[in-house]
């Protein structure tokens, strides 16, 4: 059987079908980015992004992003804190759903 995708699009694709609306999502480089950007366009309107660097995003960021900290994921982020503070949030079980 052959298939019309990459090993890569099929792990974005399922990893944005585990995001619901409303989600709070730790967020990591790469490929997390993307399924949380189809998530939000595709099903999950309302799913928040958590960054390790300390970020939260209510909206997919507007540009290119190739690390978390870039510039277009640092303007019109909902939140701006340390990476202790997220950490606790997923210590605390504040975070629904992670991608690495």
């Amino acid at each position: 059987m052959t298939s019309d995708y990459t090993p890569q699009e099929l792990m974005v694709a399922v990893a944005s079908r585990e995001i619901h609306d409303g989600d709070l999502v730790f967020v990591g480089m790469r490929l997390p980015i993307l399924a949380y950007a189809v998530a939000r366009n595709a099903h999950a309107p309302n799913a928040r992004g958590l960054f390790e660097v300390g970020l939260m995003r209510d909206q997919p960021a507007q540009g290119f992003l190739g690390t978390m900290g870039d510039p277009p994921n640092v303007a019109g982020a909902l939140w701006a804190t340390r990476m202790s503070n997220v950490m606790a949030l997923m210590a605390q079980g504040s975070v629904d759903l992670g991608f690495i």
